[in-house]
């Protein structure tokens, strides 16, 4: 059952109240996203998962990760992968957004900034403040180099107006009004990835191993009431990613009231899956509530789990993470 301040909505076209804050996933799929090209190029489709995939409304067509967070009427995006274009018109439509008032981007892999390019449609009466974490700037501003620079810009010059913000972490950042923690966890080889917690939200998309000081961090900052993780297999490790066992591992270990899967490949079918989980819940008490998120769902929340701050003073993190 969930708690009563957490509401998943599943609306047909829905205006947002400019009051109601809340969450919208925008993406839940992995990086290549589902359904997929290699299972589709098969004679009959063998992949049930994909199969229903291609059907209009299923709730197994999964983009890349994505959380659009509705805050005092503000609209803050977390991250703009490879299908971030087609991802974010399905929400805007569904819930008649026009905006997006600031973005954060996680890591610098393709299927969270790579959109980067798209959001210039949403630059054109002014400039996006985009927050990206002082170590991953560089590679970025690589791979668009016009624009970190507009003066780069060919052709046209028609390119996005950003305006770029960095972070530290361990180092509270203020987005519109919106309070967040960042933290460093594991995310392959060679590669880390932030983690945000907004209130009483934690936001974990892309991470396969959580520090041991980071985890303490988590813990001494106070409650999850939402958890949103990363699962790309059932059970099945990856050098990259959480299974959904490990991620309900973290769960457990944070107490988190309400946990969404994100980052899920075709592995996962959303009705059967969701339908284990609820068996798991009824069978063990103490299982963390869980379920799949999927791309378009809205989840309610209150401006105190956005807004809650523990009020001890934050440790200096340089040594942990190694920044300045």
């Amino acid at each position: 059952m969930e708690a009563p301040w957490i509401s998943s909505r599943d609306d047909d076209d829905h205006e947002l109240d400019p009051n109601e804050p809340c969450l919208i996933f925008v993406g839940a799929g992995s990086s290549t996203g589902t359904p997929r090209a290699t299972c589709l190029m098969k004679h009959p489709v063998a992949c049930k998962v994909c199969s229903d995939a291609i059907k209009p409304g299923s709730k197994n067509r999964r983009k890349n990760p994505s959380l659009l967070v509705r805050y005092r009427n503000k609209d803050i995006l977390i991250d703009c992968g490879k299908t971030f274009r087609d991802s974010f018109l399905a929400v805007m439509l569904k819930y008649k957004l026009s905006k997006i008032d600031a973005l954060i981007l996680t890591h610098p892999h393709a299927d969270a900034y790579l959109g980067l390019d798209d959001v210039r449609e949403w630059t054109e009466t002014k400039p996006l403040p985009v927050y990206v974490r002082d170590a991953d700037y560089a590679q970025i501003a690589r791979t668009f180099p016009y624009l970190a620079n507009r003066d780069k810009a060919t052709g046209s010059g028609y390119v996005a107006q950003l305006n770029w913000n960095h972070y530290s972490t361990g180092s509270p950042f203020v987005v519109e009004g919106l309070r967040i923690m960042p933290y460093l966890v594991g995310h392959g080889k060679n590669s880390v990835c932030s983690g945000f917690r907004f209130g009483r939200v934690l936001y974990l998309s892309d991470i396969n191993d959580m520090p041991e000081d980071t985890k303490i961090l988590i813990i001494r900052d106070g409650p999850v009431d939402i958890l949103i993780v990363d699962a790309l297999h059932p059970k099945e490790k990856n050098s990259s990613h959480n299974s959904m066992s490990e991620s309900i591992t973290l769960a457990r270990i944070f107490q988190a009231k309400k946990v969404y899967f994100v980052g899920m490949s075709h592995t996962f079918d959303y009705e059967e899956v969701n339908s284990e989980l609820r068996a798991a819940m009824k069978a063990d008490p103490t299982h963390p509530d869980c379920q799949l998120a999927y791309d378009t769902l809205k989840v309610s929340v209150t401006h105190d789990m956005l807004e809650y701050a523990r009020t001890e003073p934050y440790h200096p993190l340089s040594e942990l993470y190694g920044e300045s």
